[in-house]
C-alpha cells in the first residue's frame, strides 16, 4: 500500500514561466510609424498616455515629449514577480535643446507598475494604483541627442504586471533664447529584461514553455462507506494565466483505469497555450462530504522520461520508487535491513515480484 500521502481538499500551487522575455523590446515588430503608433499598431505595447510615435521604419524606435507634467509614454505587459531581480536593458536618447532647466528638471521614468489605464489625452499623467521605480534619473545624466546604452538591476517589491517608460517635466516648455519654447523629449530602444536571481535557490529550475507538450500525472484516494468501481470528486486541474492575471484555459484530468490498493491513477498530457504566463495545478475535491488524498504528483515535458524516490527519513532505506508511468516498486527490510521483498505496482494490481528469506546463526 501506499504509505506516503498528503490529505488535501483543495491545494494548489502554481509555476511561472520565467524563460519568457519582454516581447518586441525593440519594436521590430511595429507595422506602422508615425504619431499615435502605439495605439494600433506595436504589438505588446500600448500607449499610456498622450500618441506616442514609433520614428524611423528601418531602425525603429519609440519617441515621446512631456512639459507642464503632461505628455507621452508607453506601456507593456510584463509580469514582475516580488523578491525577484530583474537586469533591464535599453538605449535613450534625451533631448533637452541643450536648456539648463530642461536638463535639470526633466526626468527619465522607467517603472514597474498596476493599473493604468491607457488614455490617449496627454494631461494628466496617469496615476498608477502601485508602482516601483527602476530608473529615475534627470536629463543632466545624459547628453543631448546622443544614444546612451542603460542597465540597470532590480528587485521588485510587489507583484506588478506592467512595465511603463516615460519622461516627465513639470515646468512649461521653455525658451531657447531664439523666440521658441521647447519641450522635453524621450526615445528609447532595444529594451531587454531578464531574471538575474529568483527568490529561492531552486525556485525556477523548473521552466515550462508556451506551445511544448507536458505530462501531468498523480494519484487519488477516496473514502467511501461502500465499494466504488472509480472515483468521481476528485482531480487534477490545470489553469493557465495570460500576464493580465487572467485565466485563458482550465484543463481537468481524471482518474482512470482499474482502483489499484484504494488508489487510483490520473495521467494525461497538456499543451502551454502561446500566451500563458503562469500555470497553477489545482488538486480538487468537488464534494465536502468525501476526503480525499492525493500522491505522487509529476508534471514533465512530454519528450522526456521521469523517475522519483521515496526514502525513510529515519533509516534512509530505499522505500519506493516511480517508474516512467508512475507505477511504483516498493521495498521492505528486516529489522537488520536486509532486502527481504519487492512489490511491484501495475495496472491489474500489486504483485510482489521478488522475496528472500534469511536465518541467522545464534551464538551460545
Amino acid at each position: 500500500m501506499k504509505k506516503y500521502y498528503i490529505i488535501l481538499l483543495i491545494t494548489m500551487f502554481s509555476c511561472s514561466l520565467l524563460y519568457a522575455q519582454l516581447p518586441n523590446g525593440n519594436f521590430n515588430a511595429a507595422t506602422c510609424t508615425g504619431n499615435g503608433a502605439f495605439a494600433t499598431c506595436v504589438p505588446n505595447w500600448i500607449q499610456s498616455h498622450g500618441s506616442p510615435s514609433i520614428n524611423s521604419s528601418t531602425n525603429p524606435y519609440a519617441w515621446m515629449w512631456s512639459y507642464s507634467a503632461r505628455g507621452e509614454g508607453i506601456l507593456a505587459n510584463f509580469n514582475f514577480q516580488q523578491g525577484v531581480t530583474y537586469s533591464i536593458t535599453c538605449r535613450i536618447r534625451t533631448r533637452d535643446y541643450n536648456i539648463q532647466t530642461i536638463r535639470d528638471n526633466a526626468l527619465l521614468n522607467i517603472m514597474a507598475a498596476n493599473g493604468i489605464v491607457s488614455q490617449t489625452s496627454s494631461s494628466p499623467i496617469p496615476t498608477p494604483t502601485s508602482s516601483q521605480n527602476i530608473i529615475s534619473n534627470l536629463f543632466n545624466n545624459y547628453t543631448n541627442l546622443v544614444w546612451t546604452n542603460i542597465t540597470t538591476t532590480f528587485t521588485a517589491d510587489a507583484n506588478y504586471s506592467q512595465f511603463w517608460v516615460h519622461p516627465r517635466m513639470n515646468l512649461p516648455a521653455q525658451p531657447d533664447g531664439n523666440g521658441n519654447t521647447r519641450q522635453s523629449e524621450l526615445s528609447i530602444d532595444d529594451i531587454t529584461i531578464t531574471v538575474v536571481s529568483p527568490p529561492c535557490d531552486d525556485c525556477y529550475s523548473f521552466q515550462p514553455k508556451p506551445g511544448q507538450e507536458y505530462i501531468v500525472s498523480g494519484w487519488v484516494k477516496e473514502e467511501h462507506a461502500t465499494q466504488v468501481m472509480s472515483y468521481s470528486s476528485s482531480y487534477i486541474r490545470v489553469n493557465f494565466y495570460n500576464q493580465q492575471g487572467n485565466i485563458i484555459q482550465s484543463t481537468d484530468f481524471n482518474p482512470v483505469g482499474h482502483i489499484i490498493d484504494s488508489w487510483q491513477r490520473i495521467a494525461d498530457t497538456f499543451i502551454i497555450p502561446g500566451n500563458a504566463t503562469d500555470i497553477e495545478v489545482e488538486l480538487r475535491n468537488d464534494n465536502q462530504n468525501i476526503v480525499s488524498y492525493f500522491d505522487d504528483i509529476r508534471v514533465h515535458p512530454f519528450n522526456s522520461n521521469m523517475k522519483t524516490y521515496v526514502y525513510d527519513p529515519q533509516t534512509q532505506w530505499l522505500m519506493a520508487e516511480q517508474d516512467e508511468n508512475n507505477y511504483s516498486t516498493f521495498y521492505e527490510y528486516d529489522n537488520q535491513g536486509g532486502l527481504v521483498r519487492i512489490k511491484k505496482e501495475t495496472e491489474k494490481g500489486i504483485y510482489t515480484v521478488q522475496e528472500t528469506r534469511s536465518s541467522h546463526t545464534k551464538n551460545n
